[in-house]
């Protein structure tokens, strides 16, 4: 199957084309001359300042021992993860032993309680 080609012609308006010519008959400035303000207003708010006044060497230094703290910090949080699942496993262990004592006192008091109304059957009868 053969590609088939479309000629397309744009046309401007009148002012597009009012505006094109106003621009080349004026140069646009140069960015060296461009004052600051001009560049304050262009420029984009940074939360973070990335400007580096040391050495190369210095500042690779920095982060380094940067991440040394993030992976001490990330080390300390994973022992305590470790240890709070620790202490889950023995807080669900004591609950488990707490519900089956309970049904074991549950089971044991339907025993005297049967004991008691076996007793009561035969002082009523005999």
């Amino acid at each position: 199957m053969a590609a088939r080609i479309i000629p397309i012609t744009i046309q401007r308006s009148n002012e597009a084309s009012s505006t094109a010519s106003e621009k080349s008959a004026s140069p646009p400035a140069p960015p060296s001359t461009a004052s600051s303000t001009e560049m304050a207003a262009n420029s984009r708010a940074a939360p973070i300042s990335l400007v580096r006044n040391r050495s190369i060497e210095d500042f690779n230094e920095q982060v380094v021992n940067m991440l040394d703290d993030v992976e001490k910090r990330v080390e300390q949080l994973r022992e305590s993860a470790s240890n709070l699942e620790a202490e889950k496993e023995q807080i669900l262990d004591m609950l488990n032993s707490v519900s089956l004592n309970t049904e074991l006192l549950r089971l044991g008091q339907g025993k005297y309680s049967l004991k008691f109304s076996i007793a009561q059957i035969f002082t009523t009868y005999a």
